[in-house]
Formats: C-alpha cells, sequence, structure tokens
C-alpha cells in the first residue's frame, strides 16, 4: 500500500472539489506532495504530541510531535463540532494520507484513536478515508493550547467534515470526535 501514497495529493484535490474542504500547507495554501519520509522518532520525547503503534512504520511504535504534522500538507475545512454550537474553521492533516505515508500494512482494517483520560473509538480505515477524518490542532485560526475554555481540546483533535457527506448519523459519528488525542493503533 505504501506506493499508492504518491496518488494521494490527487485523491485529495478530488475530495476537496466534492465535499468544500482542502488540503493545503498554509500560508501559501498551494497543494503539495506529501513527502517520501515524514520524521516520526523510534522514542518519545517531550515534544510528542501522538503515539502511533500496531499495524504502521513497519509494526514499530512511532513517535510524531506538532511540529513534524505542522510540516506535512494541510487539510482545512468548516463544519459544526457536535459537542459545541456553532461552526469552526478546522485546521490539521487528513489522517489516513498520513498513515499511509508512515507505511500502513496492507492487513489494517481498523484504527483505534485514544484520548488522555483513555476515552477511545474504533473507526474502519475506509470510513476514515471515506469522510476526510483528521488531526487538528487549530481552531478558527487559533491552536488548542491557546483556548483558555472548553474549546481547548488538546494539542490534538480528531474530527472530519461531517455535512459535506449527507446521511451520515451524527448521533452515531459525534463519538469519534476524539479530544486530546494521545495515541492511534492500528489493527486488522
Amino acid at each position: 500500500m505504501r506506493a499508492h501514497h504518491r496518488s494521494v495529493p490527487s485523491l485529495l484535490a478530488l475530495l476537496a472539489l466534492v465535499s468544500g474542504f482542502s488540503c493545503a500547507k498554509a500560508p501559501g495554501g498551494a497543494s503539495e506532495r506529501w513527502p517520501d519520509k515524514i520524521p516520526i522518532t523510534a522514542e518519545r520525547g517531550s515534544d510528542t504530541v501522538v503515539e502511533l503503534s500496531g499495524l504502521v512504520n513497519g509494526g514499530a511504535p512511532g513517535f510524531l510531535s506538532l511540529a513534524a504534522l505542522e510540516a506535512l500538507p494541510r487539510t482545512e475545512f468548516t463544519s459544526e463540532d457536535p459537542w459545541i454550537p456553532g461552526k469552526a474553521r478546522y485546521r490539521g492533516v487528513a489522517l489516513a494520507p498520513l498513515l499511509e505515508a508512515l507505511g500502513l500494512d496492507a492487513r489494517a482494517r481498523k484504527v483505534r484513536l485514544v484520548a488522555l483520560n483513555d476515552y477511545s473509538v474504533v473507526i474502519a480505515l475506509e470510513e476514515l478515508r471515506r469522510l476526510g477524518y483528521a488531526l487538528v490542532w487549530e481552531e478558527d485560526g487559533k491552536r488548542y493550547d491557546e483556548f483558555p475554555d472548553e474549546r481547548n481540546k488538546g494539542p490534538l483533535t480528531v474530527a472530519f467534515p461531517h455535512e459535506s457527506f449527507p446521511g451520515v448519523d451524527m448521533e452515531e459519528h459525534k463519538l469519534n470526535y476524539v479530544w486530546w488525542l494521545t495515541r492511534i493503533d492500528v489493527t486488522d
């Protein structure tokens, strides 16, 4: 599957046309190609924001910093948070292409997203791809660590542009909005 990561930008561009969100790196705004190598470390550092394990990265645990994520092609979309009234503009990185760029194993079928408080959800990998799930660190132009209130959702939150997909049952999917994401486990 790793060989397919080179076509991710064109797929994201098509998805952007259909769904109303974009994969662009700020501030230039131009679509970018995913790098051949993403700076994932083998050990947790003081700047680590998320740990990856399971059927990704050759099966070796890996750790990513916010700086490493911010250097990747970004996705931006406007969506309503199912827990806080009102629409917001989110910025982050598309989750499925990130996992693919990190060497997603062909056996991978599910992704378990774990929050700081051990809240977790399991989402089918195909659903992550189809609905454009993203790791977001910014809302309405502010990083989450700049919010003093309930909108401080950690360094990372999982969100997706659900309004772009008519028929999505938000009563079911709102539980997939994981605030304070700390770990991603990829399983079969």
